[in-house]
């Protein structure tokens, strides 16, 4: 390679980044193949090489250069932070926290590293963890919505409400057209029960992204909530539609069903929640109330019990089972059941009324 040519690689690299910073990805990821092409050896190349093919959603690709990368320089931090996000748009969440870490051990003050590290641990339930790392991106970088929004989700997750709020708004202050810092807004807004505020930034989380299952998801979550039932179905199919193998829509969709006592068609979506997510002790619970309801009660019973093996402290379960067991006519069985929801959920007063008929049938007879 000529001195000429020498000279040449860092002006690519910087017509590379300008273009990338413009969204010209495409365009950029040319002018670094002719970089590469000059010089293969250069690990600062092969790293834009792979932040560009992360940016345009090639991840695969994108590994296998960032690995080379850092196979021709060990020392690139970028590198490991481009790999970890990388990773992390792979649900490969346990390797893209030791790449993380890796980025952060060789740059303590690389901010996007923090906000990746935070955002994996916020998707693995580690959300105490994410909201400290996340706090650092953002002591880093005060800028980055990415965080903001992220720290926000994390705090949502904690019930920490006012609090997820306020890294919400921040986030929205710095890209009002993140369609992710409005979904989460909404399902704080739902926690919070302002039903009418959730509903609008929902409805700006889909304009923003039509895509968007998780906004589809929660506003039929909050229409439930207002007891629009009826409302709520046409948004949770568009859910379901969005990403099929979304079990929580399917959950939720039978619920709703369950709730307008259309019983027999709640027991679709309800068994295929559990077919995705067999250990959602909600579904098996709903499951088995919507099988009480149909007389099925030897079947609900399988369905309950399913429900509290997953979940020794579901209240529901235990309600509902009391009053399956009332049903079948094994009275103390069902005593004992009405008993257990209410020492897990004190001022649960279905149960309680439940118990209260039970006990009252009992005397008379």
């Amino acid at each position: 390679m000529s001195q000429d040519e020498v000279k040449k690689i860092p002006d690519l690299l910087l017509e590379a980044r300008n273009l990338s910073r413009e969204g010209k990805h495409k365009e950029a990821l040319a002018v670094i193949e002719t970089a590469i092409s000059l010089d293969a050896n250069s690990g600062t190349a092969w790293q834009r090489r792979g932040d560009l093919l992360r940016m345009t959603g090639s991840y695969p690709e994108a590994l296998e250069a960032l690995d080379k990368a850092i196979a021709l320089d060990p020392g690139i931090a970028w590198a490991y932070g481009s790999k970890a996000a990388a990773l992390w748009a792979l649900n490969k969440y346990e390797d893209a926290l030791a790449a993380a870490d890796k980025a952060i051990d060789l740059d303590p003050g690389y901010a996007f590293a923090y906000s990746v590290k935070g955002d994996t641990l916020r998707l693995l339930d580690r959300d105490e963890e994410a909201v400290t790392v996340l706090n650092k991106a953002i002591e880093l970088d005060g800028q980055d919505e990415l965080a903001y929004a992220n720290k926000g989700a994390a705090l949502w997750a904690l019930g920490r409400s006012e609090e997820a709020l306020t890294a919400l708004e921040k986030a929205i202050e710095l890209d009002p057209n993140y369609y992710f810092s409005y979904e989460v807004k909404g399902a704080v807004l739902n926690q919070l029960g302002r039903y009418s505020d959730s509903l609008v930034a929902l409805d700006k989380a889909i304009a923003l992204n039509s895509k968007s299952a998780f906004g589809y998801l929660t506003k039929g979550t909050v229409l439930m909530s207002l007891g629009r039932y009826e409302d709520a179905l046409p948004a949770l199919d568009k859910a379901i539609e969005i990403s099929p193998r979304y079990a929580r829509a399917y959950r939720v969709k039978g619920e709703a069903l369950r709730n307008l006592r259309r019983y027999k068609e709640a027991l679709e979506p309800l068994d295929k929640a559990i077919e995705l997510a067999p250990e959602s002790a909600y579904a098996h619970a709903r499951k088995g109330e919507v099988l009480r309801m149909q007389g099925k009660y030897d079947e609900s019973l399988r369905s309950l019990d399913t429900a509290i093996q997953l979940d020794p402290e579901d209240a529901f379960a235990y309600a509902t089972r009391g009053a399956t067991l009332r049903a079948l006519g094994r009275i103390e069985e069902a005593r004992a059941a009405f008993d257990r929801a209410i020492e897990l959920s004190p001022n649960y007063s279905w149960a309680i009324d439940q118990r209260r008929e039970l006990t009252a049938a009992s005397a008379v007879s």
